[in-house]
This record gives C-alpha cells, sequence and structure tokens, in this order.
C-alpha cells in the first residue's frame, strides 16, 4: 500500500498528500519571487514614466541589490546628454512644422483677401452701374398718364394677337367643316350637302321626303358645328326632340331663343320635317317631259344632273293636267307641309343672321307676286330670263337699324318716271340656306364677330334689318304660288303673316 503512494516532490518522501512543512516553504518562495517581479515592475514604469516626460533622475533606476534578476543594461544607458540632444531635435522638428503652417495660413488669408477685394470692387461697380441706370430711367420716366397709355396699348396690342390667333382657327375650322359635309353648287341655282340635293321651298314637293330630311339633318349638323365654332347664339335654335334630347337623333324642332325674341309669334315648336304625303315624286315619275330644257343645267355647271330633273321641269300647270288627282294630295297634306315650311323659313332666317353676322351682307327676300308667279310659272319652259325679283337686303338699313323702303317691282316701274335698281348678282335669297353657308365660309369677316368675349368684335344683340315674318311669308306665298294652296281663313287655325317685327336689343 505504501509503495503506491505519491512522492514529495520536495522531500522524495512517500506521503497521501504533500507535507505541511513543504507547502509552507514552497508558498514562502512563491510569495518572494512575487514581490521581486512587482519592484521590477514598478522599477521599469517609473523610470519609462521620467524617460517619457523628459526628466533627469540621478538615481539608479532598478536596484539590483533587492531583484534577483539582472536589469537590462539599455534601460540604465539611457541618461544625460542623450535624452537632451533627442528632446532638442523633436521640438526642432516639432517648431519648423508650425512654422510651415504658419506660413500656409498665411498664404491662404493673402488669397482670400485678395479674392474678397475682388468681389467687393465688382459689387461696387456694378451696383454703380444699376444705381446710374435707375437714376437714368428714374429721369426718362413718363408720367404716370403716358405710362398708363402705354400700358393700355400693350394690352392692346396682345388683345389683337389673340384676337388674330382665334380667327384664324375659327376660319379653318368652319371652312373644312364646309368641306368635309360637301356643301357645293351642283346646277343653275342648286345646291347640295353630302351629294344630297336641297331645292329652293316651293319645289320640295317634287322630291321624295326623305332626300329632303336627310338634306335637312346634315344641314342642321352642320350649322351647330359652326355656330360652336363662332360663338353665335341664332335666332331660332334646331333642337333635339324629347324624351332623348340628344343631338342629331330625331326629328329637330325649331325653338325660338326667348331671351332675345321680343314676340309672342314662332314661339311654339316647329317640326323640321316633311311628311311623305306631301311629297309628289312618286306620282310625277310616269310623266313624260317635254322640251330639250331641263331643271338642273348639268352641261353649263359640269356636274351629274339630277335623277328628278325631268320631273322638275315640269311646270305646275303641265303637273295638274297630267294628274288631276294631285289637288286632293296637295289639300290633304296642306296643312302639315305648311308648319314644315315654316319651319324652313324660321331656319333659313337663323342662317341669313349668321351669314350676315360674319360679313355676308347681299342676303335678301325674293317678293314672288301672285298672278305674275303663276304667269311666269305658265311660261317656265318657253322663257330662260330670270324671275321678276323684289329684294329686301339687310345691307339696306338706315342709321336706325330700320330697313329702307324696298325699290318697285319691274312691273311698276314700266309705270313710273323713274329707273328703278335692279337685282344684284350677288345677291343671294334667304331661302338658300346651303348658298347663304357657302358664301360664309368665303368671306372676308368669317371669324371676327361673335356673341361671346374673345375678339375685339363682339355682337350685342341678335337684331338685324332682314324681319322674319317677311321671311316666313315669302316661304308659303312661294308655296301658294307654285301650287295655288291656301290656307283658308274660316278654319279658325290661319295666321295673319303681315305683322313685322324685330328682334329685341339683348343689352
Amino acid at each position: 500500500m505504501t509503495s503506491n503512494l505519491p512522492r514529495c516532490p520536495v522531500c522524495q518522501s512517500q506521503h497521501p498528500l504533500f507535507c505541511a512543512s513543504c507547502l509552507r516553504e514552497s508558498i514562502s518562495f512563491s510569495e518572494e519571487r512575487l514581490r521581486d517581479i512587482q519592484a521590477q515592475i514598478d522599477a521599469i514604469t517609473h523610470q519609462s514614466r521620467l524617460l517619457l516626460q523628459g526628466g533627469s533622475g540621478t538615481g539608479p533606476l532598478i536596484n539590483p541589490s533587492r531583484s534577483p534578476y539582472p536589469v537590462p543594461s539599455r534601460i540604465s544607458a539611457i541618461a544625460g546628454p542623450s535624452r537632451g540632444v533627442n528632446a532638442w531635435r523633436e521640438l526642432r522638428a516639432d517648431v519648423a512644422e508650425r512654422e510651415r503652417r504658419c506660413t500656409q495660413l498665411r498664404r491662404d488669408i493673402s488669397e482670400r483677401e485678395a479674392r474678397i477685394a475682388e468681389s467687393r470692387a465688382t459689387i461696387a461697380k456694378s451696383s454703380v452701374g444699376s444705381r446710374r441706370a435707375s437714376l437714368a430711367a428714374l429721369k426718362s420716366d413718363p408720367s404716370p398718364t403716358t405710362a398708363l397709355q402705354n400700358a393700355i396699348k400693350r394690352c392692346r396690342s396682345r388683345q389683337a394677337e389673340v384676337s388674330s390667333n382665334m380667327i384664324h382657327a375659327r376660319l379653318v375650322l368652319v371652312r373644312e367643316a364646309v368641306a368635309l359635309f360637301g356643301v357645293r353648287q351642283r346646277g343653275k341655282g342648286e345646291w347640295e350637302i353630302a351629294s344630297l340635293l336641297l331645292p329652293s321651298p316651293e319645289a320640295f314637293r317634287l322630291y321624295p321626303s326623305v332626300s329632303i330630311n336627310a338634306a335637312l339633318s346634315h344641314t342642321v349638323h352642320l350649322l351647330s358645328l359652326l355656330t360652336t365654332y363662332l360663338s353665335i347664339t341664332l335666332p331660332f335654335l334646331p333642337t333635339p326632340p324629347p324624351p332623348l334630347e340628344k343631338r342629331h337623333i330625331g326629328r329637330p324642332i325649331m325653338k325660338a331663343n326667348t331671351p332675345f325674341v321680343g314676340t309672342t309669334k314662332w314661339r311654339d315648336r316647329h317640326v323640321l320635317w316633311m311628311s311623305s304625303t306631301a311629297s309628289l315624286s312618286s306620282r310625277l315619275k310616269s310623266i313624260p317631259s317635254s322640251g330639250p330644257r331641263s331643271y338642273t343645267s348639268s352641261s353649263a355647271s359640269g356636274a351629274s344632273s339630277s335623277p328628278f330633273a325631268a320631273v322638275t321641269s315640269l311646270s305646275s300647270s303641265r303637273i295638274f293636267t297630267a294628274q288631276p288627282n294631285i289637288s286632293a294630295v296637295l289639300e290633304k297634306s296642306m296643312n302639315k307641309h305648311r308648319q314644315f315650311l315654316t319651319s324652313f323659313a324660321l331656319l333659313a332666317f337663323s342662317v341669313a343672321y349668321l351669314a350676315y353676322s360674319q360679313g355676308v351682307t347681299s342676303v335678301g327676300i325674293l317678293d314672288r307676286g301672285g298672278e305674275d308667279s303663276r304667269v311666269r310659272d305658265k311660261d317656265r319652259d318657253d322663257s330662260d330670263d330670270d324671275e321678276d325679283l323684289t329684294i329686301n337686303s339687310s345691307s339696306n338699313l338706315n342709321a336706325n337699324g330700320i330697313l329702307r323702303p324696298r325699290p318697285p317691282s319691274r312691273s311698276q316701274s314700266r309705270h313710273s318716271s323713274t329707273s328703278t335698281p335692279t337685282r344684284s348678282s350677288a345677291m343671294i335669297s334667304v331661302t338658300s340656306i346651303l348658298e347663304l353657308i357657302a358664301a360664309l365660309s368665303v368671306s372676308s369677316g368669317l371669324g371676327r364677330k361673335t356673341h361671346e368675349p374673345g375678339t375685339n368684335q363682339v355682337l350685342q344683340h341678335l337684331g338685324f334689318g332682314l324681319d322674319v315674318a317677311k321671311v316666313v311669308q315669302s316661304v308659303l306665298t312661294a308655296e301658294e304660288s307654285r301650287w295655288g294652296t291656301k290656307k283658308r281663313k274660316d278654319d279658325g287655325s290661319g295666321e295673319e303673316l303681315s305683322e313685322g317685327w324685330d328682334l329685341l336689343d339683348a343689352e
């Protein structure tokens, strides 16, 4: 058992553990060694601090007698003059570095001062120049009245420029719309829109109602575009029918523009739609046409002749002779057709006003007398002379805006001792609405006048020289003269159309 016991590393005796005396001796030796090492560390630390601070220690750095280990010789050698030389060199290097930095700072300060001086000189020079300019402007400035006048001139110049641009835009839009709808002259006195002929109102019965209604629908559509482009309000507006009230759908209704119309006449709704019972085209196809001349002069105009040329070339007397039952048809459709013709007359009056507002002044009413018209209608196929016309032109206005007395007819001039002015070749009938639209598109005053701001020529009212009552009367009189239909006065529904009236001023 004793042989397996561990031996003491000090006394080499076998004991169960270390003996107490050995432990005490080992602990004492370890403590002494620890104290020596700590003293050596303290001495080295103190000497290092002295060296770093530049101190000159005279005593020994480490007590060799107290340290069991030798002190390095280089630590003890750092003493005396070597430390002062190194410190002096370091000081000289530090001073040189600081002098270099000061020199650089002086150079930077000089450059900044030069830039500041240059900036001040530039600012002073510009300030003096601006002050001199301001002083000269103050001396040369006009009076407040002159300045205000100059400002007004500039505003007017800008307004004139804007007006010129708007006039040009309106001109382009109107002409493009007229060209797009195909408004052109087909033959002598015939005008078409979208390849559909729109004859004079007394000749409506000679064409199918579908063709007349289609031409009028295109005309209303074009008229709505023109009034939108030109910012013009018409005296009588084509409006869509209820209940849908969608534009260009259904039968249009002519309604008076009540804020401007100063009479109770024609304020009711008038349907602009030709009844199918009023058309005689299907009944007149079997009537042969005699004579080499047709209603449309296709050879002179270069356009294709109308499919209804053979029928329209017939006089009313020949039609009544060939078809005796036509009188009953005319009597049956008289009321509806008169209402339709009244609507057409209101539309023609509105188109005439639109044309007149855009510089077309040669607009007149063709006054066909009763007996003279029947004679002219009877001799229609035997004469190429123009019809005798009496014209009420919107250009024949006096200083108060009232029509001058119209010139007498040719029959009256035969019994008069003075000569009467004849019809001008440039005069346009108020019922020739497509011709008025075409003349409007080429007018030199197109786009200059409007009812809304935008140009320097703003129309203040809707009134002009033509009398709408006379326009309606002329259309109905032409119908009666052509077909012999006259509304009876004893039926309680007749209207006296002799009352003249003008549109009121909107101001």
